[in-house]
This record gives structure tokens, sequence and C-alpha cells, in this order.
């Protein structure tokens, strides 16, 4: 999972230089990653990733179900911003390379569908 994870983190980062990982120094899941591109929302990308055919959540998981910003991120200092694009990728064990080269490459297409480039 962990490899997965950071081919995945990896990918988005090629995609744009400017993607946050967040508490990428941290000990952390293997099979998570919380990001988000400044400029891009989260509700707009949950559901660009949905017409993809990608399931992800917006905010960390303690704030699954919410319409507000993870008080978490809050906590953690990070600007309003990146915490109104944070989304929320889960790995399982059916996830392979290749799906995460997938996400990766749909990332830069769903941030496309709002006329916004996530490399810019």
């Amino acid at each position: 999972m962990l490899a997965l994870r950071n081919r995945l983190e990896s990918g988005l980062k090629a995609i744009s230089p400017h993607a946050v990982i967040f508490g990428e120094a941290a000990g952390r899941l293997p099979n998570t990653t919380l990001f988000a591109v400044e400029g891009m929302k989260a509700e707009t990308a949950v559901i660009a990733f949905d017409l993809e055919g990608i399931a992800v959540s917006s905010g960390a998981a303690c704030s699954s179900g919410k319409v507000q910003p993870s008080h978490v991120l809050a906590a953690m200092e990070i600007s309003p911003a990146l915490v109104r694009g944070a989304v929320r990728v889960s790995l399982g064990l059916e996830h392979r390379r290749g799906r995460c080269r997938t996400l990766s490459c749909r990332s830069e297409k769903a941030a496309l569908y709002r006329g916004h480039s996530i490399a810019a």
C-alpha cells in the first residue's frame, strides 16, 4: 500500500508542483492521502472525479459527511483556500499501480472540467 500511495502522490506532484500533500512528512496510514491544490474546490473536484469513475472524498476522514471545511486542517493552520480544496483518496487491496496512474492522470482532467489546470 505504501508504495502505491507514494506513487499516487508523486503523480499528483508531477501534474501540479503546487499540489500539497497534507501530513507528507508525518507517519500516517499507508493507504490514504489527503491533498489539495490552491484554487481547486473540493466539491467540484469530487464531482469531476466521480464523472471519471473515481470515488474520493472531500476533507479529512473525521469530517466525512460534513459540508464545512475540516476543523483538523484548520487546527494545523492550513490556509483556508487549501482547506476548502482538500480531497482524500483511500486505496484498497483492489488498487494496482495502473489505477494510481489513472487517478493521477484523471486529476488533471478533473481540474479541466472547471476550466482550471492544476498545473498552473
